[in-house]
């Protein structure tokens, strides 16, 4: 018999664990326009390293899309 694996549940503010993917995107702006485009869903936010876009996968796990600041 085959286990199921729960959904990724985001970490809270004191744990300590598996965050997500990270990327960095070279024009952060086309790369969203691909994804309304393609009627992806994601979230904006200000994040560790300026602008970014959260994705999910379908297990739930984040994956953060920052414009990479040696691109601009």
């Amino acid at each position: 018999s085959s286990r199921q694996i729960p959904p990724f549940r985001d970490l809270k503010q004191n744990e300590i664990g598996f965050e997500g993917i990270r990327i960095m995107c070279n024009d952060l702006n086309m790369f969203i326009g691909k994804m309304k485009a393609d009627s992806i869903p994601f979230e904006e936010s200000n994040g560790t390293y300026g602008k970014e876009i959260i994705i999910r996968d379908p297990d739930n796990v984040p994956i953060y899309v920052s414009q990479n600041k040696s691109e601009r």
